[in-house]
């Protein structure tokens, strides 16, 4: 598969792959996949980022203004974050390659948030 961005839809979930997709200033080649689950979950995983450049940004927010948490999802997680939050992580060093972050619905519109390894975690 040559490099580019791919999209999927399933029965279950839809998937959005950025393969071999250079950084818009930095170059380089970067895969992210992103599965967004009907169930709610997403899964974010990456797997061969070269940009590791200060300045990546990496989160999710419930949108209209809300708060955003500032953690380190390698060391802070596994976190929880509710409905009316937003978590992210602002790297100096981009750190979470070769892993999935994992935001799992809590009920009332929260997140359990995890990091695990690519071999750790199932993309169903």
């Amino acid at each position: 598969m040559p490099g580019g961005v791919y999209v999927h839809q399933f029965p279950d979930r839809f998937v959005a792959t950025w393969y071999r997709v250079p950084h818009y200033y930095y170059g380089g080649s970067n895969t992210i996949q992103a599965v967004l689950f009907r169930d709610g979950r997403i899964q974010v995983g990456y797997n061969g980022i070269s940009s590791t450049q200060s300045g990546t940004l990496v989160g999710i927010a419930p949108g209209n203004g809300a708060a955003g948490r500032q953690v380190n999802f390698n060391v802070d997680s596994p976190l929880t974050i509710s409905g009316t939050q937003g978590v992210y992580e602002w790297f100096g060093t981009f750190d979470l390659d070769v892993q999935f972050l994992i935001f799992s619905p809590t009920g009332p519109g929260g997140y359990n948030v995890s990091v695990k390894p690519l071999q750790g975690a199932a993309a169903n």
